[in-house]
């Protein structure tokens, strides 16, 4: 549960759950203002449409009778019953009226308009008639549509009968019965036989355009809201109301000096909801994508970035355990994880190189405490033996304490070089250089130790102005062993030869006796003074001092044999200044 895979997974379909809710929201509100926005052109399309209505031209409102009830009644009448909500296509509930202005600007509702009703259609009533049912709450209502969807029920009514219309004070459909509040109503009219029986079509509700409470509700309060004169405000993303008023041309007067007669759409809507149930399925297909899409996502997810870090968390493992070869990761990805590879790479090299100079340095400690212990334990034993001479007054009591003295002498050489050795082996880089000027110094040198080269024959050849960034007193130092070296190990009255070219590149070549090949490489090792018939008057640091102040100027000390002799080569080396 807490691997990276699931928490990705986790991620992703939250990802897509996210975006499904922002198309989602997206979608509903963008429709939710379409059926806004169009709601006042569709009500002002509707006005214009009814200026052509026969019904509507035909009705004068100055006669005092039922003519408009009479005909609305005897057809369906899309200005009284209003059916554009028979389609799934429409969201809008309508409610259409007409009115007039008095002499004071008042306003006076004439009787055309929409009515909420059952309109009688049977044997029973040979003339239409309307029962209605205005009056009744948005529940009854919703509750009668259903109740004579599928099947009509008989159906009885008292009240109060004006001609056509009739004012229900009660009405009972089936074993259900209503009240709109009226009282005192004596008029009865009833549908049904004697078994209940009722013919299709005897009635209808209408108008059939609502059928849910909320849709009778809407189109009650269409109503409330037109004839309250527009007093109740109402909120536009829960129950729309939009109006429009077309003028007296819609009706046809006989004169002029007829008063105006104003004709009007309501159209009532629920944006959020129609919205909701509109885009509902899409959206639901949407959201059964989402689980799919989201394991689509992490499975492209965990190829492209789990399993590749798997491999670089087992590469880190093998370096953890210093195991330095074998690493998989893919250092070629031009992304993070790429670099990420390539810096352990790195690192793992880096590691190599300290583990392995490490090794290399312990075993030479190793060596050094080895060849140490044996360099001093013959000066050490050799003055024990003088001390027991001196106590038992055996042999030459000065000659024992010149002797103790030069063995003293030469262990406080050998302590020194190999404290020396341990500091240059204690420094990585030079910290502060200067441009030293090789031509002058080895000048100097050579000044100073020509008592070295007593019975030998020196050649010297050294260009001028020869520069080298560095240390003075170290190249001083490791030059200077150089030159030692081949002055002691010289052929007597052999000859010495020195060279310093550009490069830089200084040779050093004596006259002496080949060295063993597989001793040459050994040559610059603490302690290391080479056959047994070669002068050992030395300590055997003087080379290993002298390469390492060479590694640390960025030149490298090689030694071959040539004919007649040895020859020490020192230059740069490339790789290392590199």
């Amino acid at each position: 549960m807490r691997t990276l895979s699931w928490k990705l997974t986790l991620c992703s379909m939250g990802m897509m759950l996210c975006m499904w809710l922002a198309v989602g929201v997206v979608l509903v509100f963008y429709t939710a203002g379409k059926i806004i926005d169009q709601g006042y052109d569709k009500a002002v399309s509707l006005t214009y449409q009814y200026r052509y209505d026969s019904f509507l031209q035909a009705y004068d409102p100055t006669l005092e009778d039922n003519w408009w009830i009479e005909h609305a009644l005897e057809q369906v009448n899309e200005f009284v019953d209003p059916a554009m909500n028979w389609g799934p296509s429409s969201p809008y509930l309508q409610y259409n009226f007409t009115w007039m202005e008095d002499e004071s600007g008042a306003r006076i509702f004439l009787p055309a308009h929409t009515m909420i009703g059952i309109r009688l259609q049977s044997e029973e009533a040979p003339w239409s008639m309307m029962l209605l049912l205005d009056e009744l709450s948005p529940s009854d209502l919703a509750q009668l549509s259903k109740q004579i969807r599928t099947r009509l029920p008989p159906l009885s009514a008292t009240g109060t009968r004006d001609g056509l219309l009739f004012y229900v004070d009660t009405l009972t459909v089936g074993d259900q019965t209503y009240s709109t509040g009226r009282t005192g109503g004596t008029d009865r009219v009833s549908i049904g036989d004697k078994t209940g029986h009722v013919s299709q079509g005897a009635y209808i509700l209408g108008p059939s355009s609502a059928r849910t409470e909320e849709e009778w509700s809407l189109l009650l309060n269409a109503r409330e809201w037109m004839f309250s004169e527009h007093s109740q405000p109402h909120s536009p993303w829960r129950d729309y109301l939009s109006c429009y008023v077309g003028y007296r041309s819609v009706i046809q007067n006989d004169t002029q000096e007829d008063p105006y007669v104003w004709v009007g759409v309501v159209l009532a809507a629920t944006p959020l909801k129609t919205a909701l149930e509109e885009n509902g399925p899409v959206l639901l297909r949407l959201l059964a994508l989402v689980p799919i899409l989201g394991l689509l996502f992490a499975y492209v997810i965990h190829h492209m970035v789990v399993s590749p870090l798997q491999t670089t968390q087992e590469d880190f493992q093998k370096v953890a355990q210093l195991d330095f070869t074998g690493l998989s990761g893919n250092e070629k990805r031009k992304d993070e994880i790429g670099d990420l590879n390539r810096s352990l790479r790195k690192m793992s090299g880096e590691l190599q190189r300290r583990w392995d100079d490490e090794r290399a340095l312990e075993q030479r400690r190793r060596e050094f405490v080895a060849a140490a212990s044996h360099e001093l334990k013959t000066p050490l034993a050799l003055m024990q033996g003088y001390t027991e001479g001196l106590m038992q007054n055996i042999g030459d009591r000065e000659e024992h304490l010149a002797s103790m003295e030069r063995e003293i002498d030469r262990m406080n050489t050998l302590v020194l070089e190999m404290l020396e050795q341990t500091r240059l082996e204690g420094i990585e880089q030079l910290r502060e250089t200067e441009t030293v000027n090789l031509t002058a110094l080895i000048q100097d040198l050579l000044t100073h130790m020509s008592p070295l080269f007593d019975g030998l024959q020196l050649s010297v050849h050294l260009e001028k102005g020869i520069t080298l960034p560095g240390d003075s007193k170290l190249l001083e130092r490791g030059i200077g062993n150089l030159l030692s070296n081949a002055a002691r190990y010289c052929s007597p009255g052999g000859r010495v030869r020195l060279e310093l070219k550009q490069g830089p590149v200084l040779i050093v070549e004596n006259d002496a006796d080949p060295i063993p090949e597989d001793e040459l490489p050994r040559l610059f090792e603490m302690f290391y003074r080479g056959d047994k018939a070669r002068d050992r008057s030395g300590s055997g640091m003087g080379l290993a001092i002298a390469q390492r102040i060479f590694s640390l100027h960025h030149l490298s000390c090689k030694a071959e044999n040539i004919d007649g002799g040895v020859q020490f080569k020192l230059e740069t080396n490339t790789a290392q200044s590199s």
